[in-house]
C-alpha cells in the first residue's frame, strides 16, 4: 500500500511475454529459430532492443519456451 505506482502506459516502449509448448521429441533449435524468424519478419518488433528467447521450463508434458519481444 505505500510503495509508488508506475504508470507503464506512458512509456514508448512495452516489452511482450510469450510462452510456446513444444513437445518433449521436438526439435529445440528448430523451435527457437523458427522464433526468431518469425520475430525478425515482424515490422511491429524493434529491432535495436534484441527479443530473448530461452527454455522457461520442463513442464510436465511440454518444453516451454519464453519469447520476449520490444515493441511501440
Amino acid at each position: 500500500m505505500n510503495d509508488n505506482i508506475t504508470n507503464y502506459s506512458t512509456k514508448p516502449t512495452r516489452r511482450l511475454d510469450f510462452v510456446f509448448g513444444i513437445g518433449y521429441d521436438d526439435d529445440i533449435r528448430k523451435a527457437k529459430q523458427l522464433l526468431e524468424d518469425i520475430l525478425s519478419a515482424d515490422k511491429r518488433v524493434l529491432k535495436d532492443l534484441e527479443p530473448t528467447i530461452w527454455i522457461l521450463e520442463l513442464a510436465d508434458s511440454s518444453v516451454n519456451i519464453a519469447v520476449r519481444p520490444w515493441a511501440n
